[in-house]
Formats: structure tokens, sequence, C-alpha cells
């Protein structure tokens, strides 16, 4: 699962829909194994965390990580430590 997270502020949407376009495009050919691709488009202030619901723009909106023989259901807001004997 990836999130792009992008300042669109003055994009028109025709433009910002071409670029979602190629985006997954790009991510498809380019990130293995890859599950969904989210985008958040974020005007606030560079420290502030989002806090608005993510487009779904490929595949979905989730996926099943195991850890330690548990199954744990991964949403784009959420954060997961990726190393996994430190999880």
């Amino acid at each position: 699962m990836i999130m792009v997270v992008a300042k669109t502020e003055g994009v028109e949407k025709e433009i910002l829909s071409k670029i979602k376009e190629e985006l997954v495009e790009y991510m498809k050919k380019s990130v293995r194994g890859l599950v969904g691709l989210c985008f958040l488009s974020y005007n606030g202030e560079a420290d502030s965390v989002p806090n608005d619901k993510p487009e779904l723009l490929y595949g979905t909106p989730h996926y099943n990580e195991i850890i330690f023989g548990r199954t744990f259901r991964v949403s784009p807001g959420a954060f997961l430590q990726i190393h996994i004997d430190m999880c």
C-alpha cells in the first residue's frame, strides 16, 4: 500500500486527474506486489498531520500484515513499523 500526499492548491482539476492517471501507471510498473495506491490532497501546514480520507486510485483500500501469527488489517492512514522485529 502506498500513500501519496501532495499539495494541489492551484492545480487545475483536469491536470490533477492526468497526474493521478500517470502516477497509477508508473507505480503499477515500478512497484512489485503493489496492493493499493491512495492519494491525499493536502494544502495545510507542512508539519501537521492530514485527517482527510484518501482517494483510492488503484487496488484495495487496505492490506493484511501477519506479525507473529496474528493478522492485522492495515489502512492507508495507519502507522505500521516496517521493521517487523521491532514491531
